[in-house]
């Protein structure tokens, strides 16, 4: 078995108030018994939301779901933060604009990271 993960990552680089946006998303992901309300140890390092019985109805292949690990969980983080997949690598970047796949393109992330601009754009818009 091998380590798996998703991110999901909003359009917007800034709210106007993170802890809203972050309280809602939790809300309704329990709300559907996705993940569990209490925080536990189900993540590496911190405290994140254990994985619940819902989450079989909103993934493809759901015998799959890691229920049996200890290391399951969902951690919400409201920085700017770059995912790193260590030496697994990453298998597809979606753009949500253009829909193509873009984990193969240069990325130029810091000036988005350091927080000068709101704007990270595609690399397929620079070629067109």
């Amino acid at each position: 078995m091998s380590d798996y993960t998703i991110s999901l990552v909003p359009k917007v680089s800034r709210y106007a108030f993170d802890e809203v946006v972050v309280n809602d998303i939790l809300k309704c992901l329990v709300s559907k018994d996705i993940v569990k309300a209490e925080l536990s140890d189900c993540i590496l390092g911190n405290l994140g939301y254990a994985i619940s019985d819902g989450a079989q109805y909103i993934v493809s292949e759901p015998q799959f779901l890691p229920y049996q690990l200890d290391i399951n969980g969902l951690e919400i983080t409201s920085e700017r933060t770059v995912f790193d997949t260590g030496q697994n690598g990453i298998d597809r970047i979606i753009c949500p604009s253009c829909t193509e796949n873009i984990v193969h393109n240069e990325w130029d992330l810091d000036s988005w990271y350091q927080g000068f601009t709101d704007n990270l754009l595609c690399p397929m818009h620079h070629r067109k």
